[in-house]
């Protein structure tokens, strides 16, 4: 008998170099959820990893049939993919095969008409009647990922009513997908000619990128990153053509495509497509082979170069997309009657996916359970001292480091796994002295958590570019030990807040750039109490009265600071008074139509402001003896929502 391998498909060659890396198992647990920047099935990230399928000539649904799916899976399980977006509503039997591979699906839900569906009611109603019946019918599938409510609307269609408009309508068909089915993801796949095109109630941000330079490719994920803010970025397609470039081109682009998506943090891509076999409107298409696979299913080079490289279950990201090296970081969380969060604090930083680093915790005096916390986690190097502020623990956390790096974070914080992963990458090639990343809200417990967290005042970051910072929150930083340590530390002037407006002040004076890593997330509590919530913007105010002395340049006669770059997270009614400018190309023809946003404005940090609300509240207590007043604090409070 020969011990050749047997082909998997009749007309392959046999060959004994194609290996099978991954072994597929069935899917089983939750159904994949998002929290924030990420995807996770159960309490393991899950990065979509995805191919294109289809359509068909044969089959209903064009997705062939159970024989050849079964075949296709088996292939598409072994190089390691996860996923299988496919452009038609499946039928059970596609899903169940799926799920018996494991692999998981995203459905893009097709719209029959297009042209101005917006001012004709039966066309909405179809399309609204498309999505429905494609949630409903794979409502609690296990193999279902989710739904793409629809794909790239022709720019002309989206100036033509208005990106606010088309948003809503996306958003509305969101709320379908989760009536129907509340556990499926739902997203709208986008394209560079509408970037500037974002739902406000998709799960996660989608575009469908074409770029075949490596630092546009870069670039440009970053500026995606931005746009999509706290939630996931995923690319929904991505790919070569075979005809017009030889596969060693192809693959070549699609491993570097692959690497730039996940060492830049995204949630996952999906590459067009799985094979050259395709059939659309009506025809089979013979003129573009994206395909990772021949139409008769021989792998091309890029199928091999790419399975080398997709994230098993347990692989981490600094594993499969290593550092150039992993110099020592020392974590330093300094805490005061920080007992209540400490814990899961420390329980965070004891699981960073990152070979070399140290946690060290600074008490300054505290007068709650911190030590009693501290004595369950005997790594931690834990530094007692008598109350002496903010600025003076990071300093002596600063001292007491071995590190090359020094990265902060709060004991309110609970960094994510691979929050080191990105900042070390974002500090290595030498051109920032200090990096930052975003801070999200967990969940809330209770209504006052709620509303503490939709209060203005949170810690957040400013941006120069989609790269470079102006200013990192304290609760998410890191520096060069060298660096800091050049400037003198922190001012312990600073006993509560400011320390790292003034830190990142004295590091741009001093020539230094700040660098910004979208994907180094920590969450970050706020407070518990609405009593604890106006003590920490009182600690804020009187920080910012100590800037205000300190750098007196940074700031208008007014008192308010005068920032260059971007502030993230200014309340929704500046998009009233400075709504950012499109880039719409040459008679709107442009491929990269682009948002750039403007400077803040005043009048919107006005009504997000703490005093605005107390004068809104004074006002409210005197209308209720002064009728005319009444109408008054309801118009500000509505300016401060909007």
């Amino acid at each position: 008998m020969s011990a050749a391998p047997v082909p998997l498909f009749p007309d392959w060659p046999a060959s004994t170099d194609l290996g099978i890396r991954h072994r597929t198992s069935a899917l089983r647990g939750k159904r994949v959820q998002v929290r924030g920047k990420f995807l996770y099935a159960g309490e393991e990230k899950y990065f979509i990893q995805g191919v294109t399928y289809g359509p068909f000539r044969e089959g209903e649904e064009h997705l062939g049939h159970p024989e050849k799916a079964k075949r296709d899976f088996l292939l598409i399980g072994a190089a390691g993919f996860n996923t299988l977006r496919i452009y038609h509503p499946p039928g059970k039997w596609f899903l169940d095969l799926a799920a018996e591979f494991g692999l998981r699906v995203m459905v893009t839900v097709p719209w029959q008409r297009r042209v101005l569906f917006l001012d004709d009611r039966a066309v909405r109603k179809e399309i609204r009647g498309s999505v429905r019946r494609a949630a409903r019918s794979g409502a609690g599938h296990p193999a279902i990922l989710g739904y793409y409510v629809d794909n790239e609307i022709p720019p002309d269609l989206v100036r033509w009513y208005g990106p606010q408009r088309v948003e809503g309508f996306l958003d509305s068909l969101v709320r379908l997908v989760k009536d129907e089915d509340s556990e499926a993801l739902a997203a709208y796949a986008n394209f560079p000619p509408t970037e500037y095109l974002i739902p406000r109630e998709t799960d996660f941000l989608s575009y469908n990128v074409y770029l075949h330079r490596g630092p546009d490719l870069r670039a440009y994920l970053s500026r995606l990153q931005n746009l999509a803010e706290d939630r996931p970025l995923v690319l929904g397609e991505f790919g070569m053509d075979t005809i017009r470039h030889s596969e060693e081109e192809q693959s070549n682009l699609l491993s570097l495509h692959w690497g730039e998506v996940f060492r830049g943090g995204l949630a996952g891509t999906i590459l067009f497509s799985w094979t050259d076999e395709w059939f659309t409107d009506g025809v089979d298409v013979e003129d573009w082979a994206f395909g990772l696979v021949k139409k008769d299913r021989q792998p091309k080079l890029a199928y091999r170069a790419i399975s080398s490289q997709t994230l098993s279950p347990h692989d981490s990201l600094i594993d499969k997309f290593p550092l150039s090296r992993t110099p020592k970081v020392s974590v330093v969380v300094c805490s005061y009657n920080g007992g209540a969060t400490l814990r899961g604090c420390l329980e965070a930083l004891q699981k960073l996916s990152y070979p070399d680093y140290e946690v060290i915790l600074v008490d300054d005096g505290s007068k709650d359970d911190t030590q009693s916390v501290a004595a369950d986690f005997p790594m931690v190097k834990n530094i007692l001292q008598p109350n002496r502020g903010l600025s003076a623990a990071r300093n002596v956390g600063l001292q007491a480091a071995t590190g090359e790096i020094i990265a902060y974070t709060d004991s309110d914080c609970m960094p994510d796994t691979d929050w080191l992963y990105f900042l070390v990458a974002t500090l290595l090639p030498g051109t920032y002295a200090a990096v930052g990343g975003p801070n999200s809200n967990p969940p809330a417990k209770n209504s006052v958590a709620a509303a503490v967290a939709a209060c203005p005042g949170a810690p957040t970051h400013v941006l120069l570019s989609d790269t470079e910072a102006e200013h990192i929150p304290g609760c998410n930083m890191a520096y060069w030990r060298t660096v800091l340590s050049e400037i003198g530390g922190f001012d312990a002037e600073f006993r509560t807040a400011g320390d790292d407006v003034d830190v990142c002040w004295r590091l741009l004076q001093a020539g230094h750039r700040i660098g910004f890593s979208p994907s180094a997330l920590v969450w970050h509590h706020r407070r518990f109490t609405m009593q604890a919530y106006i003590r920490q913007q009182k600690g804020y105010g009187e920080a910012e009265a100590m800037l205000r002395f300190k750098h007196m340049h940074y700031f208008d006669p007014q008192g308010s600071a005068r920032w260059k770059g971007v502030i993230y997270g200014l309340p929704r009614f500046e998009r009233v008074f400075h709504r950012p400018i499109i880039y719409h190309g040459v008679f709107g023809t442009g491929f990269f139509q682009c948002l750039y946003p403007k400077p803040a404005s005043p009048w919107a940090q006005l009504v997000g402001g703490l005093e605005w609300n107390a004068l809104t509240l004074f006002i409210f207590l005197v209308s209720v003896q002064i009728e005319p007043l009444r109408i008054l604090p309801l118009l500000m409070l509505g300016a401060t929502l909007l």
